[in-house]
């Protein structure tokens, strides 16, 4: 566990992603992230393009957690290949 978080830390310090992150950033306008499938926080509270909307219900610990129970879905989901949900 501490050995995969380690990777996916360099990873994201990396400049190929940091360089990846910024121009999707840029053409999409919505946030990007790197995470393991274990992660069990906000995968993007704090980024740039954070949508302002979320970050205030984020602030709210019920909705938090419906929200993190839907990312653990979505994770789930895409153990077999990629996922989409609405």
């Amino acid at each position: 566990m501490a050995a995969n978080k380690r990777l996916i830390e360099t990873l994201i310090r990396s400049k190929t992603f940091q360089s990846y992150e910024l121009a999707f950033n840029e053409a999409t306008g919505m946030p990007l992230t790197l995470h393991s499938v274990v992660a069990w926080q906000l995968l993007f509270r704090g980024k740039r393009h954070e949508n302002p909307f979320c970050a205030i219900l984020a602030e709210t610990s019920d909705i938090c957690a419906g929200n993190l129970r839907f990312q653990e879905h979505l994770m789930q989901d895409a153990i077999n290949g990629p996922v989409t949900n609405t």
